[in-house]
């Protein structure tokens, strides 16, 4: 079955959040196999993305040429006998599409391969969408990923393929005509990026290195800041973590996007795991904080459209737009369906607030809920450095779980945290055993009567962060200093005699750092007080 799946659901996870959203989902089949497939041909799409007019762009690997999709109508970009005489470089049919790229300018990169060829060389093909009579293409074995960002194709280089020459697995560049050889931005034989690249509007590339990595890149989404001088990789997010809601297993992370919505940035996923308890799992990663969301499922898209599967397409399966529609393409062997789904699905449980607040040493977290329907109850998660974790669970109030009137809830986090920044969430679970999540309450721990050293923000930081510290009594003898996991002292911050009981700014460049875990920490009186802070770069 091969299916398109346009879908608007960037609401559910601020209504999952407790942002003022619309409620309720509906799902619209707007195209189906006969719509978007050329006469005579079966369906089929890979390598799926959208034109800022709306319009889709896609490989159709059984008929081997370039199509598009208004909406209503059926559109030959590059027929498939074009699209061969084009690329020169091979004498076997294109059959295959590992990326796909548009531009601010209308312009389509793909990455194609021909499955007859022996060592299988990918041919990047730059195609204008509005006259596909201009075109050029490059061989550059073992690209599975494109993004453009600032007028410069980036390309993730995977060097499991047999004829990628003497490049190592990691992200080079070309200019956007595609001139000259691959360029090295930046190296890792520990990657194995082959889940897409995409680049923020920020500058930022993220990526997913699959389990053929090595070191701590295996089965983590990695990034990688295009805007410093020598950017080096560094885990950005550990999608199977113990509290991930993402299932791992199998295939994995197929797809990766980059979308800023909201005032907010998030990488977009495609998990494509047809084992998880819901079918394959679409989801977003906030980029402040690293939570992961589900938006929707396989099963949500069986159970809403007359579609008997879903099963993920073979290659680059996933897009957004600015409007947070969210389109994915499913493959296997028949049919093929382009639908919208617009809004939120009725909630299990309406969230009416949720809020973390100091109580002393300890944190009390308090949350309301409008209605519940079928609701067991809230796990509890706390973030720490190796991922969320789950610190109890407190029932539902509701007899049976279902109440249409308001409930009130409250759980206390002990006094043993770590003085610093603390995240918390609710992971709302149904009696059938599935869930969501809550958004993400963030309070800073105070670090006692004597001293006090705020968490550095950003955190994790590229350039520079800022923190403060006051001391209640007077000192003569006051540092504050960063140290590496070994205790060696790379820098001092401050050193001095503060003003008793007043709060002083400083500021933690990066610069001279490499990337990874430091330790801040404010020395007087003959106390400490530590903070963490992590240098990604």
């Amino acid at each position: 079955m091969q299916k398109l799946i346009r879908t608007t659901l960037f609401s559910v996870l601020f209504l999952l959040f407790g942002a003022s959203v619309a409620s309720g989902q509906t799902f619209d089949l707007v195209a189906d196999s006969s719509d978007l497939a050329p006469s005579g041909e079966s369906a089929d799409a890979q390598c799926i993305d959208q034109l800022s007019s709306g319009t889709f762009v896609f490989f159709n690997s059984n008929a081997g040429g370039i199509y598009t999709w208004d909406g209503s109508d059926l559109g030959v970009h590059t027929t498939p006998s074009a699209l061969n005489n084009n690329i020169t470089a091979t004498t076997n049919t294109i059959d295959r599409c590992d990326a796909i790229e548009i531009d601010g300018s209308g312009n389509v990169y793909f990455s194609f391969r021909a499955s007859d060829d022996t060592d299988q060389p990918n041919y990047i093909y730059k195609t204008e969408a509005a006259d596909p009579s201009v075109n050029s293409f490059k061989e550059v074995d073992g690209t599975l990923g494109l993004s453009v960002y600032n007028s410069t194709l980036y390309l993730a280089s995977y060097a499991f393929f047999e004829d990628t020459g003497n490049r190592e697995d990691g992200i080079y560049s070309l200019p956007t005509d595609l001139s000259g050889s691959p360029t090295e931005v930046a190296i890792n034989p520990d990657l194995s990026i082959d889940g897409g690249i995409d680049v923020s509007s920020s500058g930022v590339l993220y990526g997913y290195s699959n389990s053929f990595a090595g070191g701590n890149f295996s089965q983590k989404v990695v990034s990688l800041d295009l805007t410093v001088g020598s950017p080096s990789f560094g885990v950005f997010a550990e999608p199977y973590a113990s509290g991930s809601p993402l299932t791992s297993g199998g295939e994995n992370i197929e797809d990766l996007n980059t979308v800023t919505f909201g005032g907010n940035e998030y990488v977009t996923v495609h998990n494509q795991n047809s084992t998880a308890p819901n079918g394959e799992e679409f989801a977003t990663i906030d980029v402040v904080d690293q939570s992961i969301s589900v938006l929707f499922t396989g099963s949500d898209l069986v159970s809403n459209l007359p579609v008997s599967e879903y099963d993920g397409a073979f290659a680059r399966a996933l897009t957004v737009n600015t409007s947070g529609e969210v389109t994915v393409a499913s493959g296997g062997g028949g049919e093929i369906y382009l639908a919208t789904v617009n809004d939120a699905p009725p909630l299990p449980v309406e969230m009416a607030g949720f809020d973390a607040v100091q109580n002393g040493g300890a944190v009390e977290l308090r949350w309301q809920t409008a209605s519940e329907t079928n609701n067991a109850g809230f796990n509890i998660q706390h973030k720490t450095d190796r991922g969320w974790t789950t610190l109890g669970f407190v029932e539902s109030k509701a007899q049976g779980g279902t109440t249409t009137q308001a409930r009130s809830y409250r759980y206390t986090v002990g006094r043993d945290l770590d003085p610093g920044t603390h995240r918390f969430r609710l992971e709302q679970k149904d009696l059938d055993g599935s869930g969501s999540f809550s958004g993400v309450e963030t309070v800073d721990v105070g670090m006692g009567s004597a001293l006090r050293l705020a968490a550095p923000a950003p955190n994790p930081v590229r350039d520079q962060a800022t923190l403060s510290f006051a001391v209640k009594e007077g000192a003569a003898d006051v540092t504050v200093s960063v140290y590496n996991t070994l205790g060696q002292k790379v820098t001092t911050l401050y050193r001095g005699t503060p003003t008793a009981g007043q709060s002083k700014d400083l500021t933690l460049r990066t610069d001279g750092l490499s990337s990874g875990l430091y330790l801040v920490r404010l020395q007087a009186n003959g106390q400490t007080r530590t903070q963490r802070v992590t240098v990604v770069k």
